[in-house]
């Protein structure tokens, strides 16, 4: 399904046309995701919508997709990264990820600053801009 569309897009190989450090690439994947795939993103996350709890075969899915998102974390701070550092970066990236892809759907960003005239590049400026901190 829909969720296996994610899992496959975030843990292909680099393209060449894609960002070679690892948070921009991922942001820029998961936010492509979301706009291509509009009606399934605005309920995958909403659990009155969709309830996992039923469905094992989408629990394992789910769990693939964030162990995506754990395993690019992990590369990106190396192995010696506690599991607390890993766990909040993947928190960061995921909430930095997901709030840019809905308010892209939903509009309010671009009625605020205007235009997105290059959504890549808003995209990679806004996952370096989380990355080394605000």
């Amino acid at each position: 399904g829909v969720v296996v569309t994610l899992i496959k897009r975030l843990q292909a190989p680099k393209r060449d046309d894609e960002a070679s450090e690892i948070a921009p690439r991922m942001l820029d994947r998961y936010v492509e995701f979301a706009l291509c795939n509009k009606g399934y993103f605005r309920v995958m996350f909403r659990s009155d919508l969709c309830n996992t709890s039923g469905s094992p075969e989408l629990r394992a899915a789910a769990a693939e997709a964030f162990g995506s998102l754990i395993t690019a974390v992990t590369e990106m701070l190396g192995e010696s990264a506690s599991v607390d550092d890993i766990g909040v970066t993947a928190t960061t990236m995921w909430s930095v990820a997901h709030g840019l892809a809905t308010l892209l759907i939903d509009g309010p960003l671009e009625n605020n600053i205007g235009g997105v005239a290059d959504r890549r590049a808003l995209v990679h400026a806004v996952a370096k801009r989380t990355m080394s901190g605000l």
